[in-house]
């Protein structure tokens, strides 16, 4: 089972007329970064929402874009997992598995036999989807208006 929420915001028409009226590359910019906005701010409620004894669970959520299809942008919010190359090294051996390292997520997510799911990535989600949304297509707007403002600079000079 894939530890994955999806958001789909094929749904904004207007902003999707907007990005034809622009270049490939720019239209690729302002969605990546309007995109990673969002998400940050789904990031950040959701760090608001995670039980905090250490901290490292909390530092450990963050915002990751990656490649997709093309003409898609995946932008994640997840859990960096501390992997073999960041493992400690004595002398060119590992040394062992980063002490910090918070695998323990899933188990206060979902729960176990003798923990209760606790849920806050998916009550986060849940709850703040729509707003998420709305900001995307907001800073998109903006994001448009200011690449028109730049390209017709651009082409003034």
């Amino acid at each position: 089972m894939a530890d994955e929420l999806v958001l789909d915001i094929r749904r904004l028409e207007e902003v999707a007329a907007e990005l034809r009226k622009l270049p490939p590359v720019v239209r690729k910019r302002v969605m990546r970064r309007s995109a990673r906005r969002g998400t940050a701010l789904m990031r950040d409620r959701m760090r608001a929402a995670v039980p905090v004894d250490t901290g490292e669970l909390k530092r450990n959520i963050m915002v990751r874009s990656r490649r997709g299809p093309p003409g898609t942008i995946k932008v994640s919010v997840i859990v960096r997992r501390q992997g073999k190359s960041q493992s400690k090294r004595v002398a060119g051996k590992r040394a062992g598995r980063y002490k910090n390292d918070p695998f323990y997520w899933r188990f206060l997510e979902r729960g176990t036999k003798h923990i209760a799911p606790r849920g806050f990535f998916r009550r986060a989600f849940d709850t703040q989807a729509d707003d998420v949304i709305d900001f995307i297509r907001r800073d998109a707007l903006s994001e448009i208006k200011s690449e028109t403002i730049k390209a017709r600079q651009r082409v003034g000079r």
